[in-house]
């Protein structure tokens, strides 16, 4: 079985997830859910949520604590708007990002001229796509998709190139 680990940051990220359940209820066949809920607010209506989706998925388990072993226990981390899919990457996990927002998008892996390769889902069947994906890669696959998204990731927390930002100011006072 596929051991997702499922971050959520904020309430309609659940109510997102829960919809693709409702979409298709048998999208996580095959798979594990770990929901790591959210620390600091709406704890009551986390649990309301999550018992909506044992409904569909009996078997999920949702933790608290600290974030790093759950990485460490999952195959695949799945996001829409928490910055821990940045430490999943560079734990060496896939990660899935769920377009889950409501009104306001916040995918900090897709700014316009970003190419960050991060498997994207919009609905249940992109992200059964996605699960599917996963689940038939080899192990040469799985480690280049790791290793393309490790050195993203390490990009985003790099030290910054000040020979890059030279460049980068010359050209706006040219243009």
């Amino acid at each position: 079985q596929l051991k997702l680990l499922l971050l959520i940051s904020l309430k309609q990220e659940l109510r997102g997830f829960l919809s693709l359940l409702v979409e298709d209820p048998h999208l996580l066949d095959g798979c594990r859910l770990v929901i790591r809920k959210y620390p600091y607010s709406w704890q009551g209506e986390q649990e309301e949520i999550i018992r909506e989706i044992r409904s569909f998925c009996p078997h999920i388990t949702a933790e608290e604590g600290e974030l790093l072993p759950q990485i460490e226990n999952c195959d695949v981390a799945i996001v829409s708007s928490s910055s821990a899919g940045l430490e999943a990457m560079l734990c060496g996990r896939p990660l899935i990002h769920l377009d889950i927002h409501d009104i306001i998008d916040l995918d900090p892996y897709g700014t316009k001229g970003c190419n960050a390769p991060v498997l994207r889902c919009s609905d249940a069947e992109s992200f059964k796509t996605s699960l599917d994906f996963l689940k038939t890669l080899s192990d040469c696959d799985y480690t280049n998709l790791v290793k393309q998204q490790t050195e993203w990731a390490r990009k985003v927390y790099a030290e910054p190139n000040p020979m890059g930002w030279a460049e980068l100011l010359q050209q706006n006072r040219a243009a």
